[in-house]
């Protein structure tokens, strides 16, 4: 193989081991890219039951206020605020939830939605009965009635203190007796009052009943007291028995607040919250505790997972990395060993041709100082050759002049020569002529 071709071969091994370290990282990415999505589809799933179990909690608390509250406006905007909201909530986190799903989702996780709603279904049912009870407040109404009689006990315990200021100490016993007994009264009145807001304020119904019996007995104290000062001498006893009466017409009164505050609204709306809607409460945050408590252990698998698959990934990558890097290195070891014995022996040749190169120089320099005094002396016979030109010009001038004048004489000569070969011509003719003539006549005379 030609030193380009190993070139060429190394840098095709470094190629493919990069193609292929390329392919490893993008096949690693869209693995990670799927474990990272289902773990964001899990971590949406787990918020939604969170979300979930924070409404259900809402819906309790909101319950609970209302139960509590005393205000309608007040009992009206927790309606609003947190049972009437959370349904709307609710079914808009089911929906959240269910579009969370992967698409290999399976039947049972397919379920767990619609299992939810029907819980939430339950737990609202209950709920919305302690409303309907806690909306109907029992205790404000009782108040509100018992509020019908305030008017009555302040004129009753001014006309009671006028009374008792009228009566001064030097009046006869009975007297002082019935300013005690007023007294007394006064007292009273305070009592069944406070009774009587016990009563309907009270947090169980055996509570209420004993209360109840307190403030029958407290009014039926008063009215016998002051029914006790009847007999009182100077117009007392008149005034005592109008009031006994004026006590006695607000007994059916007394006794409505009673029935009232027996109903007992809120006891009955705590209780049904402590026992139906607690029932159906746990259920369903159990139910929703469950699912977070296995969406929590996939989240913790799916992570694990990704992260082994991180770790293949780079392993894979390594070995790639590394395999391809031995076999450029060992490709390159063999190319680069090939170019050092070919640099090795062109080297060597090149010293060789140095050598060689050096002797022929020194040659070269004595054929150029022979060269250089060669030139000298041609430069010198230059000069003399230059100045016999000059000389040979000026007798070329001069054998011009005379060549001129020499044929000037040639031509002359050559005129005579003419006519002297003419006359030779002449002659030849004549002589020839004279010796045919004499053979003719040798021949005639034989």
């Amino acid at each position: 193989m030609s030193m380009k071709g190993k070139i060429y071969s190394a840098v095709a091994v470094l190629v493919l081991v990069a193609v292929v370290i390329v392919a490893v990282a993008i096949y690693g990415i869209l693995n990670i890219n799927s474990d990272v999505q289902a773990l964001g589809r899990q971590a949406k799933r787990a918020v939604n039951l969170s979300t979930i179990d924070s409404i259900v909690l809402s819906r309790e608390i909101g319950s609970l206020q209302l139960i509590l509250a005393t205000d309608p406006e007040r009992k009206q905007e927790l309606v609003k605020n947190y049972l009437d909201a959370s349904e709307a909530n609710m079914a808009q986190e089911i929906a959240d939830y269910l579009t969370n799903f992967p698409e290999d989702a399976t039947p049972e996780m397919l379920a767990r939605p619609k299992t939810i709603q029907e819980l939430w279904n339950v737990y609202v049912r209950s709920t919305n009965r302690v409303v309907e009870t806690a909306l109907h407040d029992s205790a404000q109404e009782a108040h509100a009635t018992a509020q019908t009689m305030t008017s009555f006990w302040a004129e009753l315990s001014r006309e009671i203190d006028e009374i008792i200021n009228s009566i001064t100490n030097d009046v006869s016993d009975r007297l002082i007796a019935w300013r005690s007994t007023l007294l007394g009264v006064k007292t009273t009145i305070a009592n069944y009052r406070f009774y009587l807001a016990r009563m309907i304020d009270s947090p169980s119904d055996e509570e209420t009943a004993r209360m109840a019996d307190e403030v029958r007995k407290q009014f039926n104290s008063l009215i016998e007291s002051i029914a006790s000062g009847a007999s009182v001498p100077l117009g007392h006893g008149q005034r005592a028995a109008a009031m006994a009466e004026r006590i006695e017409s607000f007994r059916p009164t007394m006794e409505e607040v009673i029935r009232i505050g027996s109903i007992q609204s809120r006891v009955n709306a705590l209780r049904l919250l402590n026992t139906e809607v607690e029932a159906d409460l746990q259920k369903l945050e159990h139910y929703v505790a469950d699912l977070i408590a296995n969406s929590t252990k996939d989240q913790n698998e799916s992570l694990d997972h990704a992260i082994a698959r991180g770790r293949d990934i780079v392993i894979q990558s390594l070995i790639v990395a590394v395999v391809g890097i031995l076999l450029g290195l060992l490709m390159a070891w063999r190319t680069i060993s090939t170019i050092v014995g070919r640099l090795n022996s062109i080297i060597s040749e090149l010293g060789e041709a140095s050598h060689q190169v050096q002797s022929a120089s020194g040659s070269i320099s004595s054929a150029s100082q022979e060269l250089a005094d060669g030139a000298n002396e041609q430069a010198a016979s230059l000069e003399e050759t230059s100045s016999a030109l000059e000389q040979m010009a000026s007798m070329t001038r001069m054998n011009a002049d005379n060549a001129t004048k020499t044929n000037d004489t040639t031509i002359a000569n050559n005129k005579a020569i003419s006519v002297g070969s003419q006359a030779v011509d002449e002659l030849k003719d004549g002589i020839i002529h004279a010796l045919l003539d004499g053979e003719g006549e040798a021949a005639c005379v034989h």
